[in-house]
């Protein structure tokens, strides 16, 4: 369907209204009745009945009147605008045809409104009672006549959809704009949306059979004003639609046979369409959301400052130089900071930072696939922003092994220019994708090891994130707490668990403050009183944190011995070639090494590791042999690695 210049939007309940509605009102040269039923149809459903009813004009001589009026009519029946002379000519025919049946005693004697108000209410093709029950017989009589309502009734729709515009109409006009979409694929996403709404449509454009897919392109590119070519690309396999999500499962053009195989959209697109937003960007928050800001800044990431200050620099010059394919990797285990560090360094570049949705406005989780559709929807929408990068998280269920569905659909792009290139694979496409992205994107997995290697090699630079020091952790865990009536103990018990996120650690402190006082809020209580209230707040966070662990299957962090005394190098007897304090600086200076310990129980061989650790600020692992060594083969290898 051709755009059109529309006014403000109104809800699909609307109903066109012409002032001389059920006054025989003009339509071309010839009087016509619209049925007073048309004020209750909701514009969607007109919609829905102009479509087909153009379709069947357009088909010309193909169209059988007599084969295939009842099908049609299960959809157009109720919105059929009747030219007087035809009703004229119809009536005589009722009136011969059923002379004798009581269910048509004196019809003749009505005047039209009350004649159409009691037989031409559409109550479908089987109701005695109702002039659509003896249309097929009439069809075969007078076949012009039923062709001429068809015409008319297309007619007048046209003249009265012009007048109105539905919110479908709304939504994918501003789609269009934010994704530069053509004339075809708006009209394409008005179809296919007027098919997954209405489920006779769909039915009735099985009837209208073709012989080869241009056949198909240009009767859709025909009642929207467009060109078949453009019809025909924008349904390509690998076309833009297909890459944004907004049609699937699209079907080879060898295998199309009938005007329903291109009614392709996308089945969660209708309700995004369906929605009412009130600017431009809540429409884009269904695909991409502003990301939460940072609290922390590049000074908590200090051992990782290099790199910190090397990604600022990246993305800063990405986005002036408008420069594509700029991705950065970051993996690491849970709880060690990435997104984080990902919102900071945005922060620091003076980049605003979008977060592909992961979930849809009912709070369902998105799969991998409607993940990626969604960056792809946002690479789009943010190609024309200033000062704009992306945030793709958990993304190792976007690069699944090969046999899943997200493979599949990235492998769908083997079809995209054949002709031109020949076979491309998946694999080659989306490595395409990561190497000409519009907008800088941050990649974040908690699990590297399955995104296939020929993935990995097109970022422009890779971030591990290990565990922080504990010097670093605790300051993540200060500033996390910041404002929170808690005592050091706490501050450096939380240090310990390495696998603690800042939002974990938020989400216990929000829980403590509502269970430990909820009748005066914290804000209005002295600064004793929040102080008394730290030990109840430890216990709560703790609390909290524990059973946390318990629901996720967590397993508790190894605790380091607490220590009662201060220790002294002094104090013990050790035999070495090297004066233990100059071992301490050659393995900060170096950052590894490897040291063998042995000696009696009890001398203080452990203590002595702990000290170390303590003192190159690196997280220590106490292991012991009954925790490694196994009775079964390679066991004790897996163990130890």
């Amino acid at each position: 369907m051709s755009k059109r210049s529309v006014p403000p939007a109104v809800a699909a309940g609307r109903t066109p209204t012409d002032p001389r509605e059920g006054r025989a009102p003009f339509v071309g040269e010839g009087r016509v009745f619209v049925p007073h039923g048309l004020r209750q149809a909701p514009v969607l459903d007109l919609m829905c009945s102009h479509f087909v009813l153009t379709l069947a004009a357009r088909q010309g001589p193909r169209f059988n009147v007599r084969r295939d009026l009842n099908t049609l009519l299960s959809l157009a029946g109720r919105h059929l605008v009747w030219p007087l002379t035809v009703l004229s000519r119809l009536r005589e025919f009722l009136e011969r045809r059923c002379k004798d049946n009581e269910l048509w005693s004196g019809h003749d004697k009505l005047p039209t409104p009350a004649f159409m108000e009691r037989y031409g209410v559409w109550r479908g093709p089987y109701e005695e009672g109702t002039l659509f029950f003896y249309l097929d017989e009439y069809a075969k009589e007078s076949p012009k006549d039923l062709l001429s309502v068809l015409a008319v009734t297309g007619e007048w729709l046209s003249h009265a959809l012009k007048k109105q515009s539905t919110l479908v109409e709304k939504n994918i006009d501003a789609l269009a704009g934010l994704l530069q979409l053509n004339r075809a694929e708006r009209a394409l996403l008005l179809y296919g949306t007027l098919a997954r709404y209405q489920r006779d449509l769909r039915s009735i454009l099985v009837e209208f059979k073709v012989n080869n897919a241009p056949e198909a392109y240009a009767a859709i590119a025909d009642v929207a004003g467009v060109k078949a070519s453009e019809v025909g690309e924008a349904l390509r396999a690998g076309s833009r639609l297909e890459r944004i999500g907004m049609v699937e499962n699209l079907i080879s053009e060898h295998n199309i046979t009938d005007l329903a195989d291109l009614m392709k959209v996308s089945e969660k697109l209708p309700p995004v369409l369906m929605r009412e937003y009130r600017t431009q960007s809540e429409l884009m928050a269904v695909f991409t959301r502003p990301a939460a800001r940072s609290a922390l800044s590049p000074k908590d990431f200090d051992y990782v400052g290099e790199d910190v200050r090397l990604l600022c620099g990246l993305l800063r010059e990405a986005v002036a130089r408008k420069e594509p394919g700029v991705n950065v990797l970051m993996y690491g285990p849970p709880g060690t900071g990435k997104t984080e560090l990902a919102r900071v360094v945005a922060q620091s570049a003076g980049l605003e930072l979008f977060e592909v949705e992961y979930a849809d406005r009912d709070g369902n989780a998105l799969s991998g696939r409607d993940r990626y559709r969604s960056l792809q929807i946002a690479q789009v929408f943010l190609k024309g922003t200033a000062h704009s990068a992306l945030l793709f998280d958990e993304v190792e269920d976007v690069f699944p092994p090969i046999s899943s569905e997200a493979a599949q659909i990235m492998a769908r792009a083997e079809h995209v220019a054949a002709s031109h290139t020949g076979s491309v694979s998946g694999k080659a496409w989306v490595n395409q994708i990561l190497e000409t992205n519009a907008v800088p994107t941050i990649w974040v997995t908690n699990r590297i090891e399955e995104i296939d290697p020929a993935f990995r090699r097109r970022f422009a630079y890779h971030l591990e994130l290990k565990s922080p020091p504990p010097g670093a952790r605790e300051q993540l865990v200060r500033k996390t707490l910041e404002g929170a009536p808690v005592s050091d103990a706490l501050v450096a018990r939380l240090t310990e668990r390495k696998g603690l996120t800042p939002a974990q650690i938020r989400t216990a402190v929000r829980f403590a403050e509502l269970a430990a006082s909820p009748v005066k809020p914290a804000a209005r209580r002295s600064a004793k009183a929040r102080a008394a209230q730290a030990p109840m707040l430890d216990d709560l966070i703790e609390r909290q944190l524990k059973n946390a662990d318990l629901a996720l299957g967590r397993k508790p962090d190894l605790v380091q011995r607490p220590s009662v005394t201060q220790y002294s190098l002094d104090m013990l007897n050790v035999e070495s070639r090297y004066e233990l304090p100059r071992v301490v600086a050659a393995l900060k200076a170096r950052g590894h090494g490897c040291l063998c310990f042995h000696g009696a129980p009890g001398t203080g061989k452990t203590a002595l590791a702990e000290h170390l650790a303590q003192q190159l600020e690196r997280p220590l692992m106490i292991r012991r042999a009954s925790d490694l060594v196994s009775k079964f083969v390679g066991e004790t290898e897996q163990q130890m690695a």
